[in-house]
């Protein structure tokens, strides 16, 4: 009961942390703060694909977990801009408060939960079967390293950015997503530099 009750209070603090920066994340969209870290993340989109028609709209499923990494996401929408894009977060709400429509509600795990990592994983999967996106983009954590790892198995481009919060070095999740990425950011060039990864600037 204890735990359940954790969990609760867990999600609606990072419901009303996420509504709180929605404002200030949509000021953001509309500066040049992040130019330089959406430009690469633009380059993997625009990619013409062998047998794929260069007009077609390019379909995108956008995916983070509560509080930061979803917060980093929006600031992100830039790099999306003239795609067809679903959204995909672990906390009931959030796609609400950003006025986000094709919005879907995924099970949050974490390294610990070894059957709620099947559960996530079987969620994202029949999710991705849905979509059909041509490109996914997460800014973590574990479900969004999960839907990379589905993705490249089906020939889906994938793109990771490692939360800014990892200013040490790159986060568990984010040292794995490398092999699995099109596109491997982090937001720090120190951090990028030891792990092997791109560095293209920050999105805060």
């Amino acid at each position: 009961m204890a735990a359940h009750t954790g969990r609760v209070n867990e999600e609606e603090s990072g419901r009303r942390r996420s509504a709180r920066v929605c404002s200030g994340a949509a000021q953001l969209r509309g500066s040049n703060c992040a130019f330089r870290a959406i430009q690469p993340i633009k380059k993997v989109i625009a990619r013409e694909e062998k047998g794929v028609s260069e007009y077609r709209t390019r379909r995108i499923l956008a995916i983070a977990s509560g509080g930061g990494h979803w917060e980093q996401l929006l600031i992100l929408q830039p790099a999306f801009s003239g795609c067809d894009v679903h959204y995909a977060t672990t906390l009931e709400g959030l796609a609400d408060h950003s006025r986000l429509s094709n919005a879907h509600l995924i099970p949050d795990c974490n390294r610990d939960e070894k059957l709620r990592i099947l559960y996530s994983a079987f969620s994202l999967f029949r999710l991705l079967m849905r979509i059909r996106p041509d490109i996914v983009v997460t800014t973590g954590a574990l479900p969004g390293l999960l839907a990379l790892m589905i993705a490249r198995r089906f020939g889906i481009r994938t793109v990771w950015i490692d939360s800014i919060a990892n200013a040490e070095e790159m986060s568990l999740a984010g040292q794995t997503a490398g092999r699995h990425s099109d596109l491997w950011l982090s937001q720090w060039p120190d951090v990028a530099r030891a792990a092997g990864a791109d560095y293209s600037g920050a999105v805060l």
